[in-house]
């Protein structure tokens, strides 16, 4: 009997079929779905085997989707038709057992009878065999930059029959479709076949025998690697014959290494998700933080009783991931952060009367399977909990004078509110539409986020291949909701504005102030408001610092950028506008030089910032600058757009072609107390942040994004009235209108506070 008869019999084509329908959901590109699979089951199994038995058997191209990743990164995955996939787990199941005994024992991914657990207790071995220093790798993007040529000859020799290498082949190279259109490439294989990680283990098993054959420790789970070694010379020349065995023979590389060499007697390490610290292995902050946006995010997108099934699924994951370790305490804050989304939740239907919601959420609830295990009379406290915590919180409390309790009912959902005010997208293939008078947001044909109109203030779109519909752009124009795009450095590109604008009288004022005294006194106004604003910046964050009180270089710094100012308000205004926009620049960049060196010393050491990078900028911390001046830059325009300026026509900078000059005189005044100060406050608080390639990460994007529009959306006091930065920096620009325009005698500046 032939091998291909031997191994996709109707018997065993037939247990793979049972065995994938029970867990799998979804189908391929051929719209066959495991139900419609099943209704002809009989002539689906032997149409199977009698093609692959005589070799006429072509997989269908694998249909490309995208899961989150995090907050805001996406990873492709690639999945199979049905038929195919019953194809792969036949093939899995028969070559499986026998290929994976020859694999080296130091791998613990996808292996039959081994696990996360497995490497965790393995680690804990060499550990207690004195392998006390270690170096954790992982390799950059591995599946899709897996040699083809040399995977297809490792596995020539493990299966020595060309129609079995025929079928590899055809699922390696076969490609993928993404909205209608087939694509290929060279190399990689597909992430979601379901043979790629048995492939996958194949390709990398030659490594794992070559650490053993060098006497190198180590652990290998998929494409992430541990080394481990009693001394920091072995330990190093391990790494170096990783770089160089993976790069040489295996066209592999590595992501950057954050510490080549831990003493885990005095520093704590992860792995596979889990931290060794102080004796315990318990889970790693970054996954807590994931776990606990999936719970919010499936509690908040989905209704009650469908939220509690996705709930119960996603608890019983992280049991069956985590439950061995040191994680009751972790288990605990995961629960209570499970019942405070769920009070958040209820309060919301509190708020909205809906009587049988209500009733609804209470029954569904009590459904709810957590992670750590209650006796009936602990689990109904939990659950009343939930549905009480609204209430029976404010019954505790000094009743509030009725001002009081509504401002603080107001600042409770102000941050919800701000954060509704503008929308960004940064998950690419995202979709805006329109639905009635909503502005409606969509990934993968599901609806991310749906807003009013007239809540909006702008749409800031920051990812590639986003679609708007004409539908949506209308409606934004109807409502002046600004629609800016910016690049991965947050330089903005383009704006969506209104055709019906024109030629306003304050842009025809525009051009003829430039040849007197109103131009002057907006540019030196300008420039001042710049530096007193830097300079209470610095004042604010060293005001509690005894530190800098007496510190020699910060006060003659300091002093400079004092000094800077009076000269800017003295200069002169009896010269010409292009002689004054040179002495205002010099005065501007001798306060600069002062301002960012203080600037160093109010960010962590560990950031390494040293000077003000502005284009090609390697440094995070300038890199975030000039991110979050983008960001700053579309509101200012939109400003400027919205009080009829035309953004071509400068006081201070120099007419340039195509460029808004009015944008980059009037942001000036706001840098220091929006974008530099959201910057300052991130770092200082120890918010992790990434970089790679002079580019942000797309999970530090996202969250400065945040911070930089809730810095411009709240309100706080000001000359005994709610204002926001928004508010300020239309008055502000309002406010030149006015003055050029002869309708305000004086140009007002905006000074921030300390």
């Amino acid at each position: 009997m032939r091998l291909l008869e031997k191994v996709f019999s109707a018997d065993n084509l037939n247990n793979a079929w049972l065995a994938l329908k029970v867990k799998s959901r979804t189908g391929g590109i051929d719209g066959v779905s495991v139900e419609e699979f099943a209704r002809d089951i009989i002539n689906n199994i032997k149409e199977l085997n009698t093609l692959l038995c005589a070799e006429k058997y072509i997989p269908e191209p694998y249909k490309r989707v995208y899961i989150e990743k995090n907050e805001t990164e996406y990873r492709p995955l690639s999945l199979l038709a049905i038929k195919d996939k019953i194809v792969q787990l036949c093939f899995l199941n028969y070559f499986r057992e026998n290929i994976e005994k020859q694999f080296a024992d130091t791998s613990y991914a996808y292996r039959m009878h081994k696990g996360h657990k497995n490497a965790i207790n393995r680690i804990n071995d060499f550990l207690i065999r004195g392998n006390i220093w270690v170096c954790a790798l992982d390799i950059d993007d591995f599946f899709d930059n897996i040699d083809r040529a040399i995977l297809l000859d490792k596995c020539s020799k493990l299966f020595p029959d060309s129609s079995v290498i025929r079928l590899i082949e055809m699922w390696v190279k076969t490609g993928v479709v993404y909205k209608s259109k087939y694509s290929s490439s060279n190399k990689g294989i597909a992430q979601g076949g379901v043979i790629s990680p048995f492939l996958s283990n194949i390709y990398l098993d030659c490594y794992d025998k070559g650490m053993k054959e060098m006497k190198y420790d180590n652990v290998r789970y998929a494409d992430n690697i541990l080394l481990m070694s009693k001394e920091t010379a072995s330990l190093s020349n391990s790494l170096n014959y990783t770089k160089n065995y993976l790069a040489d023979a295996l066209h592999l590389r590595l992501n950057k290494i954050e510490k080549e060499a831990i003493n885990t007697k005095f520093e704590d390490f992860a792995f596979c998700g889990i931290l060794f610290t102080k004796g315990k292995k318990i889970i790693t902050a970054k996954k807590i933080d994931k776990i606990k946006r999936e719970t919010e995010d499936i509690i908040n997108s989905e209704q009650i009783d469908l939220a509690v099934k996705q709930l119960n699924l996603h608890t019983d994951g992280i049991k069956r991931y985590y439950s061995f370790f040191d994680i009751n305490g972790q288990f605990n804050e995961i629960d209570a952060f499970l019942i405070d989304r769920l009070a958040e939740k209820y309060n919301w239907l509190l708020l909205n009367g809906n009587k049988e919601e209500q009733i609804k959420f209470k029954k569904e609830i009590k459904n709810i399977e957590f992670l750590n295990s209650y006796n009936a009379a602990a689990l109904n406290a939990k659950i009343n909990n939930a549905v009480n915590k609204p209430l029976s919180v404010q019954k505790l409390r000094t009743p509030l004078s009725p001002e009081k309790a509504v401002q603080s009912k107001k600042r409770q959902y102000q941050k919800y509110w701000f954060e509704n005010l503008d929308v960004l997208i940064a998950a690419p293939f995202s979709n805006i539409g329109k639905s009635a008078a909503n502005i409606v947001i969509r990934k993968d044909g599901k609806i991310k986020n749906e807003i009013a109109a007239g809540k909006l203030n702008s749409i800031i779109i920051s990812s590639k291949a986003v679609t708007i519909s004409s539908e949506a752009v209308k409606l934004c124009t109807d409502n002046n909701i600004s629609v800016n795009f910016v690049d991965d450095l947050g330089r903005p590109y383009a704006s969506i504005i209104s055709a019906s604008g024109g030629l306003s009288p304050a842009a025809i004022k525009q051009i003829e102030i430039l040849g007197g005294i109103k131009a002057k006194i907006a540019a030196r106004a300008i420039v001042a408001a710049k530096i007193k604003n830097q300079l209470s910046l610095v004042k604010y964050f060293s005001k509690n610092k005894t530190l800098f009180k007496t510190d020699s270089v910060f006060n003659n710094e300091l002093q400079t950028i004092v000094g800077c100012s009076l000269k800017a308000d003295e200069t002169g205004l009896n010269i010409e506008l292009d002689e004054l926009r040179g002495k205002l620049m010099g005065i501007e960049g001798s306060a600069a030089a002062a301002y960012w060196k203080l600037f160093k010393m109010l960010i962590p050491s560990a950031y390494s910032f040293e000077e003000r990078e502005h284009q090609n900028a390697r440094n995070i911390v300038n890199i975030m600058l000039n991110y979050a001046y983008g960001i700053l830059y579309t509101r200012v325009l939109g400003a400027v757009t919205l009080c009829g300026l035309n953004p071509n026509v400068s006081c201070l900078h120099t007419a340039q072609n195509k460029k808004p000059v009015l944008v980059f005189d009037l942001i000036e005044i706001f840098r220091a107390p929006v974008a530099d100060r959201t910057v300052i406050a991130i770092l200082q608080k120890g918010i992790k942040v990434k970089a790679t390639n002079g580019l942000l990460a797309d999970e530090t994007k996202s969250l400065l994004a945040k911070k930089i529009l809730l810095r411009l959306n709240t309100e706080f006091i000001r000359n005994k009235k709610n204002t926001s930065y928004n508010k300020i920096i239309i008055e502000q620009v309002r406010q030149f209108a006015d003055f050029i325009m002869d309708k305000e005698k004086k140009f007002k500046t905006f000074l921030a506070k300390w």
